[in-house]
């Protein structure tokens, strides 16, 4: 997470929150965008404006968002993250949720 941080202020990184959207509305990281993992590589068009910014994927536990990061990286975005830990990764490090 403290990692993370630092990549979305000095990079401008691109959060992606890839968790369905009823737990996006419970609590999500702040300016994060909410792109289903279910409805993901339908999805890709939406991020090809950010193909040439750092991209930071997240989940709740950070086991799918690895997999999704994959599928970015062959899908040629060359800058992919994803939090390890997930949010729950993110909420223990006392960082803020947005609602």
């Amino acid at each position: 997470p403290a990692q993370m941080t630092t990549t979305i202020n000095r990079e401008n990184a691109v959060v992606i929150d890839i968790r369905k959207q009823d737990d996006f509305n419970d609590g999500h990281i702040i300016n994060a965008m909410n792109i289903p993992q279910d409805d993901f590589e339908k999805s890709l068009k939406k991020l090809e404006k950010h193909k040439k910014n750092p991209l930071i994927v997240y989940c709740q536990a950070g086991t799918d968002s690895a997999k999704v990061s994959r599928t970015l990286q062959q899908s040629g975005f060359e800058n992919v993250r994803f939090l390890k830990g997930g949010l729950h990764a993110w909420q223990s490090a006392s960082l803020p949720v947005a609602k």
